[in-house]
Protein backbone atom coordinates (compact mmCIF):
# COMPACT_ATOMS: atom_id res chain seq x y z
CA UNK A 1 0.00 0.00 0.00
CA UNK A 2 1.27 3.48 -0.89
CA UNK A 3 -0.03 6.44 1.07
CA UNK A 4 0.73 9.72 -0.72
CA UNK A 5 0.10 13.29 0.44
CA UNK A 6 -2.00 15.60 -1.72
CA UNK A 7 -0.09 16.04 -4.98
CA UNK A 8 1.47 19.27 -4.89
CA UNK A 9 3.25 15.54 -32.99
CA UNK A 10 5.15 13.10 -31.32
CA UNK A 11 7.73 11.22 -33.45
CA UNK A 12 11.23 12.72 -33.16
CA UNK A 13 14.86 11.74 -33.43
CA UNK A 14 17.04 13.32 -30.76
CA UNK A 15 20.67 13.34 -29.52
CA UNK A 16 22.94 15.32 -27.12
CA UNK A 17 25.57 18.09 -27.66
CA UNK A 18 26.98 21.31 -26.14
CA UNK A 19 25.73 24.57 -27.65
CA UNK A 20 27.66 27.71 -26.71
CA UNK A 21 27.55 26.65 -23.06
CA UNK A 22 24.01 27.99 -22.75
CA UNK A 23 22.29 26.62 -19.60
CA UNK A 24 18.76 25.43 -20.38
CA UNK A 25 16.13 24.12 -17.96
CA UNK A 26 13.61 21.58 -19.27
CA UNK A 27 9.94 22.44 -18.79
CA UNK A 28 7.91 20.81 -15.99
CA UNK A 29 4.51 19.35 -16.81
CA UNK A 30 1.53 18.52 -14.61
CA UNK A 31 1.10 15.13 -16.31
CA UNK A 32 4.72 14.08 -15.71
CA UNK A 33 3.77 11.59 -13.01
CA UNK A 34 1.44 9.80 -15.46
CA UNK A 35 4.30 8.97 -17.85
CA UNK A 36 6.91 6.34 -16.96
CA UNK A 37 9.65 4.43 -18.77
CA UNK A 38 10.47 0.77 -18.26
CA UNK A 39 13.07 -1.47 -19.88
CA UNK A 40 11.93 -3.06 -23.13
CA UNK A 41 11.41 -6.86 -23.13
CA UNK A 42 11.14 -9.40 -25.93
CA UNK A 43 7.39 -9.68 -25.40
CA UNK A 44 7.07 -5.99 -26.34
CA UNK A 45 8.14 -6.64 -29.94
CA UNK A 46 4.62 -7.21 -31.38
CA UNK A 47 3.50 -3.84 -30.03
CA UNK A 48 6.62 -2.11 -31.37
CA UNK A 49 6.11 -3.62 -34.81
CA UNK A 50 2.49 -2.48 -34.75
CA UNK A 51 3.47 1.07 -33.80
CA UNK A 52 6.20 1.33 -36.43
CA UNK A 53 3.73 0.35 -39.13
CA UNK A 54 1.22 3.02 -38.20
CA UNK A 55 1.16 5.87 -40.70
CA UNK A 56 1.79 8.69 -38.20
CA UNK A 57 4.99 6.94 -37.07
CA UNK A 58 6.16 5.50 -40.40
CA UNK A 59 5.90 8.94 -41.98
CA UNK A 60 8.86 10.16 -39.92
CA UNK A 61 10.65 6.96 -38.89
CA UNK A 62 10.76 5.28 -42.28
CA UNK A 63 10.91 1.55 -43.03
CA UNK A 64 9.73 -0.44 -39.97
CA UNK A 65 11.92 -3.46 -40.71
CA UNK A 66 15.07 -1.36 -40.42
CA UNK A 67 14.10 -0.44 -36.87
CA UNK A 68 13.07 -4.00 -35.99
CA UNK A 69 16.35 -5.42 -37.27
CA UNK A 70 18.29 -2.92 -35.19
CA UNK A 71 16.29 -3.70 -32.04
CA UNK A 72 16.66 -7.46 -32.55
CA UNK A 73 20.43 -7.06 -32.99
CA UNK A 74 20.58 -6.09 -29.28
CA UNK A 75 23.51 -3.69 -29.59
CA UNK A 76 24.99 -3.05 -26.16
CA UNK A 77 25.31 0.68 -26.89
CA UNK A 78 21.58 1.17 -27.53
CA UNK A 79 19.18 1.12 -24.57
CA UNK A 80 15.46 0.60 -25.21
CA UNK A 81 12.43 1.56 -23.10
CA UNK A 82 8.66 1.22 -23.30
CA UNK A 83 6.71 4.43 -22.67
CA UNK A 84 3.72 3.89 -20.39
CA UNK A 85 0.85 6.25 -19.60
CA UNK A 86 -0.71 5.25 -16.28
CA UNK A 87 0.81 1.76 -16.73
CA UNK A 88 -0.55 1.38 -20.29
CA UNK A 89 2.12 0.96 -23.04
CA UNK A 90 1.70 3.75 -25.59
CA UNK A 91 5.05 3.89 -27.40
CA UNK A 92 8.77 3.25 -27.18
CA UNK A 93 12.05 5.14 -26.94
CA UNK A 94 15.77 4.53 -26.92
CA UNK A 95 19.08 6.22 -26.22
CA UNK A 96 22.52 5.48 -27.66
CA UNK A 97 26.13 6.58 -27.55
CA UNK A 98 26.75 8.66 -30.68
CA UNK A 99 30.44 7.74 -30.72
CA UNK A 100 29.52 4.08 -31.32
CA UNK A 101 27.23 4.72 -34.26
CA UNK A 102 28.22 3.43 -37.74
CA UNK A 103 31.11 5.32 -39.29
CA UNK A 104 30.10 8.44 -41.15
CA UNK A 105 27.18 9.35 -38.87
CA UNK A 106 27.73 12.41 -36.65
CA UNK A 107 31.51 11.87 -36.59
CA UNK A 108 32.12 15.53 -35.80
CA UNK A 109 30.17 15.41 -32.56
CA UNK A 110 32.28 15.37 -29.42
CA UNK A 111 32.47 12.42 -26.98
CA UNK A 112 29.68 12.58 -24.44
CA UNK A 113 26.99 13.00 -27.11
CA UNK A 114 24.03 10.65 -26.66
CA UNK A 115 21.14 10.19 -29.03
CA UNK A 116 17.53 9.43 -28.26
CA UNK A 117 14.58 8.39 -30.39
CA UNK A 118 10.99 8.10 -29.27
CA UNK A 119 7.48 7.77 -30.61
CA UNK A 120 3.92 7.60 -29.40
CA UNK A 121 2.42 4.63 -31.19
CA UNK A 122 -1.14 4.76 -29.83
CA UNK A 123 -2.96 7.47 -31.76
CA UNK A 124 -5.42 8.32 -28.98
CA UNK A 125 -2.47 9.68 -26.95
CA UNK A 126 -1.34 12.16 -29.61
CA UNK A 127 -1.89 15.90 -29.23
CA UNK A 128 -2.17 15.69 -25.45
CA UNK A 129 1.18 17.27 -24.52
CA UNK A 130 2.72 13.88 -23.71
CA UNK A 131 5.54 14.19 -26.25
CA UNK A 132 7.16 16.91 -24.15
CA UNK A 133 6.93 14.79 -21.02
CA UNK A 134 8.46 11.77 -22.76
CA UNK A 135 11.27 13.94 -24.14
CA UNK A 136 12.03 15.26 -20.67
CA UNK A 137 11.88 11.83 -19.01
CA UNK A 138 14.20 10.31 -21.59
CA UNK A 139 16.72 13.16 -21.46
CA UNK A 140 16.83 12.94 -17.67
CA UNK A 141 17.30 9.17 -17.90
CA UNK A 142 20.34 9.66 -20.13
CA UNK A 143 21.73 12.36 -17.84
CA UNK A 144 21.50 10.02 -14.84
CA UNK A 145 22.84 6.94 -16.60
CA UNK A 146 25.64 8.41 -18.68
CA UNK A 147 26.54 11.88 -17.36
CA UNK A 148 26.50 13.23 -20.94
CA UNK A 149 27.94 16.49 -22.13
CA UNK A 150 25.38 17.21 -24.83
CA UNK A 151 21.98 16.59 -26.38
CA UNK A 152 21.27 16.78 -30.13
CA UNK A 153 17.99 16.46 -32.02
CA UNK A 154 17.72 15.61 -35.70
CA UNK A 155 14.06 15.85 -36.72
CA UNK A 156 12.98 15.66 -40.35
CA UNK A 157 12.79 19.29 -41.47
CA UNK A 158 9.18 18.90 -42.61
CA UNK A 159 8.17 17.65 -39.17
CA UNK A 160 7.19 21.07 -37.83
CA UNK A 161 5.36 19.61 -34.83
CA UNK A 162 8.50 17.85 -33.63
CA UNK A 163 10.62 20.93 -34.25
CA UNK A 164 8.20 23.00 -32.19
CA UNK A 165 8.32 20.39 -29.45
CA UNK A 166 12.11 20.56 -29.33
CA UNK A 167 12.19 24.34 -29.25
CA UNK A 168 9.61 24.41 -26.47
CA UNK A 169 11.91 22.17 -24.43
CA UNK A 170 15.00 24.34 -24.90
CA UNK A 171 16.66 22.86 -27.99
CA UNK A 172 18.40 25.43 -30.22
CA UNK A 173 18.93 25.05 -33.97
CA UNK A 174 22.57 24.88 -35.11
CA UNK A 175 22.71 26.11 -38.69
CA UNK A 176 26.19 24.65 -39.24
CA UNK A 177 25.13 21.03 -38.61
CA UNK A 178 21.37 21.31 -39.13
CA UNK A 179 20.81 19.75 -35.72
CA UNK A 180 18.85 20.95 -32.70
CA UNK A 181 21.06 21.15 -29.63
CA UNK A 182 20.58 21.32 -25.89
CA UNK A 183 23.34 22.28 -23.44
CA UNK A 184 23.66 20.23 -20.26
CA UNK A 185 24.35 22.67 -17.44
CA UNK A 186 25.20 21.99 -13.80
CA UNK A 187 22.01 22.27 -11.78
CA UNK A 188 20.60 20.92 -8.55
CA UNK A 189 17.40 18.91 -8.80
CA UNK A 190 14.85 18.60 -6.03
CA UNK A 191 15.29 15.22 -4.35
CA UNK A 192 11.92 13.73 -5.34
CA UNK A 193 12.31 14.76 -9.00
CA UNK A 194 15.87 13.43 -9.11
CA UNK A 195 14.85 9.93 -8.02
CA UNK A 196 11.46 9.73 -9.72
CA UNK A 197 13.00 10.14 -13.16
CA UNK A 198 15.60 7.48 -12.34
CA UNK A 199 13.13 4.85 -11.14
CA UNK A 200 13.16 2.80 -14.40
CA UNK A 201 16.94 2.26 -14.33
CA UNK A 202 17.76 2.88 -10.67
CA UNK A 203 18.37 -0.70 -9.59
CA UNK A 204 20.59 -1.62 -12.54
CA UNK A 205 22.74 1.50 -12.27
CA UNK A 206 22.84 1.65 -8.47
CA UNK A 207 23.91 -1.96 -8.02
CA UNK A 208 26.66 -1.49 -10.59
CA UNK A 209 27.75 1.75 -8.92
CA UNK A 210 28.12 0.22 -5.44
CA UNK A 211 29.86 -2.91 -6.76
CA UNK A 212 27.10 -5.49 -6.25
CA UNK A 213 24.50 -6.47 -3.68
CA UNK A 214 26.82 -7.44 -0.81
CA UNK A 215 26.21 -4.27 1.24
CA UNK A 216 22.44 -4.69 0.77
CA UNK A 217 22.21 -8.41 1.53
CA UNK A 218 24.35 -8.30 4.66
CA UNK A 219 22.06 -5.84 6.46
CA UNK A 220 19.56 -8.53 7.51
CA UNK A 221 22.32 -10.44 9.33
CA UNK A 222 22.64 -7.61 11.84
CA UNK A 223 18.99 -7.72 12.94
CA UNK A 224 18.26 -9.19 16.40
CA UNK A 225 16.59 -12.64 16.28
CA UNK A 226 13.44 -11.25 17.90
CA UNK A 227 12.86 -8.65 15.13
CA UNK A 228 9.19 -8.30 14.17
CA UNK A 229 8.90 -4.66 13.08
CA UNK A 230 11.17 -2.29 11.19
CA UNK A 231 11.12 1.15 9.60
CA UNK A 232 13.15 1.84 6.47
CA UNK A 233 14.03 5.51 5.88
CA UNK A 234 14.48 6.30 2.18
CA UNK A 235 13.34 2.82 1.18
CA UNK A 236 13.41 3.54 -2.57
CA UNK A 237 12.83 0.34 -4.55
CA UNK A 238 13.70 -1.79 -1.51
CA UNK A 239 16.82 -3.57 -2.74
CA UNK A 240 17.69 -4.59 0.84
CA UNK A 241 14.29 -6.20 1.50
CA UNK A 242 14.86 -9.50 -0.32
CA UNK A 243 17.46 -10.66 2.21
CA UNK A 244 15.40 -9.29 5.10
CA UNK A 245 12.29 -11.21 4.01
CA UNK A 246 14.34 -14.39 3.63
CA UNK A 247 15.32 -14.20 7.30
CA UNK A 248 12.10 -12.65 8.63
CA UNK A 249 9.21 -13.63 6.29
CA UNK A 250 6.53 -12.17 8.58
CA UNK A 251 8.28 -8.90 9.44
CA UNK A 252 6.13 -5.75 9.40
CA UNK A 253 7.83 -3.08 7.28
CA UNK A 254 7.14 0.65 7.31
CA UNK A 255 8.85 2.43 4.42
CA UNK A 256 9.33 6.14 3.78
CA UNK A 257 10.44 7.79 0.56
CA UNK A 258 9.71 11.06 -1.25
CA UNK A 259 9.99 9.48 -4.74
CA UNK A 260 6.55 8.15 -5.64
CA UNK A 261 7.77 6.31 -8.74
CA UNK A 262 10.33 4.39 -6.68
CA UNK A 263 7.60 3.34 -4.24
CA UNK A 264 5.41 2.14 -7.11
CA UNK A 265 8.25 -0.10 -8.27
CA UNK A 266 8.67 -1.46 -4.75
CA UNK A 267 4.95 -2.08 -4.24
CA UNK A 268 4.87 -4.21 -7.37
CA UNK A 269 7.77 -6.38 -6.16
CA UNK A 270 6.23 -7.52 -2.86
CA UNK A 271 2.43 -7.47 -3.17
CA UNK A 272 1.94 -10.20 -0.54
CA UNK A 273 4.27 -8.87 2.15
CA UNK A 274 3.28 -6.82 5.17
CA UNK A 275 4.55 -3.45 3.92
CA UNK A 276 3.11 -0.02 4.50
CA UNK A 277 4.66 2.69 2.34
CA UNK A 278 4.42 6.45 2.85
CA UNK A 279 5.37 8.94 0.15
CA UNK A 280 6.75 11.48 2.60
CA UNK A 281 10.10 12.83 3.76
CA UNK A 282 11.61 11.13 6.78
CA UNK A 283 12.77 14.57 7.89
CA UNK A 284 9.17 15.57 8.66
CA UNK A 285 7.28 12.26 9.05
CA UNK A 286 6.11 11.39 12.59
CA UNK A 287 8.29 8.38 13.41
CA UNK A 288 6.44 7.71 16.66
CA UNK A 289 7.75 6.38 20.00
CA UNK A 290 9.14 2.90 20.73
CA UNK A 291 7.39 1.33 17.73
CA UNK A 292 10.11 -0.61 15.92
CA UNK A 293 12.63 -3.33 16.72
CA UNK A 294 14.91 -2.03 13.97
CA UNK A 295 15.31 1.20 12.02
CA UNK A 296 17.44 1.28 8.89
CA UNK A 297 18.59 3.78 6.29
CA UNK A 298 20.39 2.56 3.17
CA UNK A 299 22.37 4.89 0.88
CA UNK A 300 20.18 7.91 1.61
CA UNK A 301 21.54 10.17 4.37
CA UNK A 302 24.67 11.34 2.52
CA UNK A 303 22.75 14.42 1.33
CA UNK A 304 22.41 16.19 4.71
CA UNK A 305 24.52 18.28 7.08
CA UNK A 306 25.49 17.43 10.64
CA UNK A 307 22.64 19.30 12.32
CA UNK A 308 19.96 17.78 10.09
CA UNK A 309 21.37 14.30 10.63
CA UNK A 310 21.71 14.69 14.41
CA UNK A 311 18.12 15.91 14.72
CA UNK A 312 16.94 12.93 12.66
CA UNK A 313 19.04 10.50 14.72
CA UNK A 314 17.31 11.74 17.90
CA UNK A 315 13.94 10.95 16.33
CA UNK A 316 15.19 7.54 15.18
CA UNK A 317 16.47 6.83 18.69
CA UNK A 318 13.02 7.69 20.02
CA UNK A 319 11.11 5.52 17.53
CA UNK A 320 12.91 2.23 18.22
CA UNK A 321 12.22 -0.01 21.21
CA UNK A 322 14.54 -0.17 24.20
CA UNK A 323 16.32 -3.27 22.92
CA UNK A 324 16.26 -2.09 19.32
CA UNK A 325 19.00 -1.03 16.91
CA UNK A 326 19.52 1.44 14.10
CA UNK A 327 21.49 0.26 11.03
CA UNK A 328 22.92 2.85 8.65
CA UNK A 329 24.51 1.80 5.35
CA UNK A 330 25.86 4.77 3.41
CA UNK A 331 28.67 6.49 1.58
CA UNK A 332 31.22 7.68 4.17
CA UNK A 333 34.76 8.98 4.00
CA UNK A 334 37.04 6.42 5.61
CA UNK A 335 40.76 6.29 6.34
CA UNK A 336 40.78 3.02 4.40
CA UNK A 337 40.19 4.99 1.21
CA UNK A 338 41.37 8.56 1.84
CA UNK A 339 44.54 10.01 3.37
CA UNK A 340 42.52 12.91 4.81
CA UNK A 341 38.81 12.00 5.12
CA UNK A 342 37.93 15.26 6.88
CA UNK A 343 39.36 17.28 4.00
CA UNK A 344 37.15 15.35 1.58
CA UNK A 345 34.06 16.01 3.70
CA UNK A 346 34.87 19.72 3.93
CA UNK A 347 35.38 19.97 0.16
CA UNK A 348 31.97 18.43 -0.56
CA UNK A 349 30.10 20.69 1.84
CA UNK A 350 31.94 23.77 0.58
CA UNK A 351 31.09 22.97 -3.05
CA UNK A 352 27.45 22.36 -2.15
CA UNK A 353 27.22 25.75 -0.46
CA UNK A 354 28.88 27.39 -3.47
CA UNK A 355 26.35 25.82 -5.83
CA UNK A 356 23.40 26.83 -3.67
CA UNK A 357 24.61 30.41 -3.61
CA UNK A 358 25.29 30.46 -7.35
CA UNK A 359 21.86 29.01 -8.16
CA UNK A 360 20.03 31.10 -5.51
CA UNK A 361 18.79 27.98 -3.75
CA UNK A 362 17.45 28.13 -0.19
CA UNK A 363 17.29 25.43 2.47
CA UNK A 364 13.49 25.16 2.56
CA UNK A 365 13.54 22.28 0.04
CA UNK A 366 15.56 19.07 -0.32
CA UNK A 367 18.04 19.05 -3.21
CA UNK A 368 20.15 16.18 -4.46
CA UNK A 369 23.86 16.66 -3.84
CA UNK A 370 26.25 14.19 -2.20
CA UNK A 371 27.82 15.38 1.06
CA UNK A 372 29.17 12.22 2.75
CA UNK A 373 30.66 12.56 6.22
CA UNK A 374 33.64 10.87 7.81
CA UNK A 375 33.12 7.71 9.83
CA UNK A 376 34.21 9.39 13.11
CA UNK A 377 31.76 12.26 12.49
CA UNK A 378 28.95 9.80 11.82
CA UNK A 379 29.66 7.97 15.08
CA UNK A 380 29.85 11.25 17.00
CA UNK A 381 26.46 12.41 15.70
CA UNK A 382 24.80 9.13 16.63
CA UNK A 383 26.22 9.22 20.15
CA UNK A 384 25.12 12.84 20.57
CA UNK A 385 21.63 11.77 19.54
CA UNK A 386 21.43 9.39 22.51
CA UNK A 387 22.65 6.02 21.26
CA UNK A 388 24.78 4.22 23.87
CA UNK A 389 27.16 2.52 21.47
CA UNK A 390 28.02 2.63 17.76
CA UNK A 391 29.81 -0.21 15.99
CA UNK A 392 31.37 -0.25 12.52
CA UNK A 393 30.16 -3.56 11.06
CA UNK A 394 31.14 -3.25 7.38
CA UNK A 395 33.62 -1.20 5.34
CA UNK A 396 34.20 -1.73 1.61
CA UNK A 397 35.71 1.14 -0.33
CA UNK A 398 33.47 4.12 0.50
CA UNK A 399 30.45 2.10 1.72
CA UNK A 400 30.22 1.72 5.49
CA UNK A 401 27.63 0.11 7.75
CA UNK A 402 27.23 1.41 11.30
CA UNK A 403 25.07 -0.21 13.97
CA UNK A 404 23.80 2.08 16.74
CA UNK A 405 22.41 0.58 19.96
CA UNK A 406 19.74 2.27 22.09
Amino acid sequence: MIIAPNPPSDGVRVAMIEHNGAPIELIEFACKRQISLRAMCDHDMPAIERWLNREHVRKWFGEPQTWLDEINAKHDWIHYYIVEYENTPIGFCQYYDCTKMPKGLWEEEQPGSFGIDYCIGEEQYLNRGLGSVILQKLCETVIFAENPKQIIADPVKENLISIGLLEKNGFIFDGWTGLYKLAISQTLKEMSDFFNVRAPIYEEKHIKHIGGMESKDIIASFFPPHTQTMIDLGIGTGLELEAIFRRFPAIEVTGLDIAEDMLKTLAGKYPDRNIQLFCESYLTFDLGHCLYDVAISVMTLHHYNHQTKTDLYRRIHNCIKNNGIYVECDYMFSENEYANPQKMEDLHFTEFERLKKELHITDDREYHYDTPCTVPNQKKMLLEAGFTNVREAYNRKNIVILIAYK
